[in-house]
């Protein structure tokens, strides 16, 4: 009697697993099936992305330009705004972009122990030394972005960049904190994919494209863009949308 009970525990348990791995079965290709099913709308989404990028639609060339510009690599504490401004015409690109402020670099420049009062004592940075590295900075970072949108333009729908850098400061006429332009460059793709970023000076190739920066980044005084100077600048961009 033993023996038939155990025979039939057995057969039970054996009826079990096998119904319980013709479950999993089943859940693993139901599993395999959705995801390829989503794989293929994932590559279809891609691909159609692609041909309107290749095609030049303005939102997908935004989106694409936002993804590139949000995979460079900047402390936590920078900001990561601004604006695209683009005319179809001349494929030309304005990029208005948050700087960081001067207070975002070291304010200290070491630190000294005082054994007379058994204290730390903290040494500022020089003006000269925030000055300097800071405008390098803003400078740097105009040269960069150029080289981020004009590298990866495989669309081939920029021919010209004006980049605008702006800072937060406080207008202290009004009392409220306002957004100044002080750094502005040009470049045409054709000229600036000749240069080697690696090798240069970066105020020396700054300067060579004729950029603006504004005389005391430590009190900031607003500067004209390069392309409200330019004689034969567009009136109007075409299209505008924000960077996040």
């Amino acid at each position: 009697m033993r023996r038939l009970n155990w025979e039939k525990a057995v057969d039970r348990n054996e009826e079990n697993k096998a119904l319980a791995l013709a479950r999993f079965n089943q859940a693993t290709d139901e599993w395999q099936r959705l995801r390829q099913t989503a794989d293929e709308e994932r590559n279809i989404q891609a691909d159609t992305r692609r041909r309107q990028y290749l095609a030049k639609d303005f939102s997908t060339l935004i989106e694409y330009w936002t993804n590139v510009l949000a995979k460079s690599e900047y402390p936590d504490k920078f900001p990561r705004s601004g604006r695209f401004d683009y005319i179809a015409g001349d494929q030309s690109l304005t990029v208005t972009y948050q700087l960081p402020a001067i207070t975002s670099l070291p304010q200290v420049g070491l630190v000294r122990y005082i054994e007379s009062r058994n204290a730390l004592e903290e040494v500022p940075v020089s003006d000269v030394w925030l000055k300097h590295t800071y405008s390098e900075l803003l400078v740097k970072i105009a040269l960069r972005t150029l080289h981020e949108l004009f590298q990866s333009d495989t669309a081939d729908a920029l021919t010209s960049i004006v980049f605008n850098g702006c800072v937060r400061s406080m207008d202290r006429s009004i009392g409220q904190e306002v957004s100044l332009l002080v750094i502005s460059i040009e470049a045409s793709k054709a000229e600036y994919s000749a240069i080697n970023l690696a090798q240069v000076d970066p105020k020396a190739c700054f300067n060579r494209f004729r950029g603006i920066l504004s005389e005391d980044l430590a009190s900031p005084a607003p500067v004209v863009s390069v392309r409200s100077r330019s004689s034969n600048a567009p009136a109007a961009g075409d299209s505008t949308s924000g960077i996040q």
